[in-house]
């Protein structure tokens, strides 16, 4: 499986800081949905914890994810 950019979005130099940017987005966000929108992000990252091995790579290159056995 490949991991690609999403082009769209902008992206952070290291992952403490893509986390801390998703926390101060969950913080402005109504009380209402901060709970759903942060459950979302940690199946996604738990998917990616459990299931895959990552690692890091310069940027522009793309990753091969390998899935653990």
């Amino acid at each position: 499986m490949k991991l690609e950019p999403a082009t769209l979005f902008g992206k952070r130099d290291t992952i403490e800081e893509a986390s801390e940017y998703f926390d101060s987005v969950i913080k402005a966000l109504p009380k209402e949905v901060q709970f759903h929108t942060f459950t979302a992000f940690a199946v996604f990252w738990n998917t990616l914890a459990y299931k895959y091995d990552l690692k890091e790579k310069s940027y522009g290159d793309k990753i091969e994810l390998e899935e653990k056995s």
